[in-house]
């Protein structure tokens, strides 16, 4: 009888509360359903998987992130050290007791800017730093899988040594066969939506613009802001009448919209061109969104550069496909199941553990 398989996945907060930790859950679920034992390592819990066994490290009261990780990773190495059950060692944080680790989001090191003379003195920069470069170029570290060709890029240029280990990435998945409820609003008009709590980085005064020159073609076109609650955002965008202020919801109801507008200025990877895609709307994002490896339909991908007026007509050639119903091309699926088969054939498959 075959020895059953075993990992053990490494995240700070388990559960639905955020794109990486929903990257973790529907992994261990895929993997636990292929038959591996999966243990979790984390410090909060939100929500049980079956199967799934979870080993919860004590909560610290530290004051600031780089802190919290950093007596995470503490914690997670006393208790890996102390274990000799725990097969491959999955981390989706800054670890140093891992075989593998994700990387889900821009490294750390690509924001540093060695000229700033304060970046060069501050010590959670410095921190951060550190604990990214023990992440990658550690010794137990047998393969870094990046969550975008972005990301990839980033890292190789960042990190040359590592260049043996960092694998093809495995993007997010979506799940095809989760039931969306279709909320009915009733909408006049063209209606287009943002998402993102992060709204800046997100783009969220980019999208504005876009929608505003839309306007101007005396089209009566409204966009939806998802993720920020309103006393967020600047009072400015408070008053304009054709925002309409959504705030957080677990499940944006794509359907009802003609258009996703994320021109982010830097998006690892980017779950909502996904989300969106599956329900059929098309998106008009920014060629720094790491989904546009998925070569997916509809979608239009532009510079930041680019002027407002290059993104209005990407818009307006982007409305016109969905109101001719050109949905002919269909995107290729990339579920859950898919990321979990790619972690077991082209990643654990080639690890070894002590």
């Amino acid at each position: 009888m075959a020895e059953q398989q075993v990992v053990t996945h490494i995240v700070r907060r388990f559960g639905l509360v955020g794109g990486m930790e929903a990257y973790v859950w529907h992994l261990c679920r895929g993997l636990s359903e292929r038959g591996w034992v999966v243990n979790i390592i984390c410090e909060q819990q939100s929500g049980t998987l079956p199967g799934v066994n979870v080993l919860q490290t004590p909560i610290n009261r530290k004051n600031s992130r780089w802190q919290q990780m950093h007596a995470f990773r503490n914690e997670v190495y006393k208790l890996v050290d102390s274990r000799k059950d725990l097969g491959i060692i999955h981390s989706h944080e800054r670890s140093i007791a891992h075989n593998v680790t994700t990387f889900h989001g821009q490294p750390f090191y690509r924001t540093r800017d060695a000229k700033k003379w304060w970046h060069c003195m501050s010590k959670r920069i410095e921190a951060w730093v550190k604990m990214e470069e023990h992440e990658l170029c550690s010794e137990s570290c047998q393969a870094i899988v990046p969550v975008s060709y972005l990301v990839k890029r980033n890292i190789s240029e960042l990190y040359p040594l590592v260049s043996a280990k960092l694998l093809d990435p495995i993007w997010p998945g979506v799940s095809y066969t989760d039931k969306f409820e279709l909320i009915k609003i009733r909408r006049d008009g063209l209606s287009c939506v943002f998402v993102g709590v992060e709204w800046r980085r997100k783009g969220l005064e980019k999208a504005i613009e876009i929608v505003k020159l839309l306007r101007a073609d005396s089209i009566d076109v409204t966009l939806s802001v998802y993720g920020p609650s309103a006393e967020k955002l600047p009072a400015w965008m408070q008053r304009v009448d054709w925002l309409l202020l959504e705030g957080f919801q677990a499940v944006v109801p794509y359907k009802e919209y003609d258009l996703l507008i994320h021109p982010a200025e830097y998006e690892a990877f980017g779950m909502v061109v996904s989300e969106a895609r599956q329900q059929g709307v098309p998106v008009l994002m920014s060629d720094m969104v790491g989904a546009l490896d998925l070569h997916r339909c509809h979608v239009r991908a532009l510079s930041l550069n680019s002027s407002i007026e290059t993104w209005c007509e990407s818009a307006r050639e982007l409305l016109k496909e969905k109101s001719a119903n050109q949905d002919i091309c269909k995107d290729q699926i990339w579920d859950w199941s898919c990321v979990a088969s790619s972690y077991e054939r082209l990643v654990y498959s080639h690890l070894t553990t002590t």
